[in-house]
């Protein structure tokens, strides 16, 4: 285990709430509300390559990959599991565009609180 692993575990931090970290902070440059919307709708369209409308585990696990951001976001299932929590995924467990945005607001205030705080 790597040090730094091994410090978040010894202080309870969960590498699922900050899995999206990397791309959060590119995110942080928006003016306004509708902004940081349609920086969110910009990201969610680079990951739509099959021009659904909507995102399965699998899709976003290697689009976020791709984005080659240091470090690299490694989307496991858990991860996947902790970012849908408050969004009532259908049985084919895909994230509709609104559930995207719904996600990266949450998570954003999420890493924005922890940013404060450091």
């Amino acid at each position: 285990m790597r040090k730094k692993e091994a410090e978040n575990q010894r202080q309870g931090i969960d590498k699922s709430i900050r899995v999206l970290d990397p791309i959060l902070c590119k995110l942080i440059v928006f003016d306004n509300s509708e902004h940081f919307e349609q920086m969110v709708d910009s990201v969610f369209d680079r990951l739509d390559i099959l021009g659904a409308n909507s995102l399965s585990f699998s899709e976003l696990q290697t689009g976020l990959k791709a984005f080659h951001t240091d470090p690299m976001i490694v989307l496991g299932f858990d991860d996947f599991q902790y970012i849908t929590r408050h969004v009532q995924l259908g049985q084919e467990e895909r994230i509709s565009r609104e559930q995207f945005l719904e996600i990266f607001q949450e998570e954003f205030e999420l890493y924005s609180a922890r940013k404060l705080a450091e």
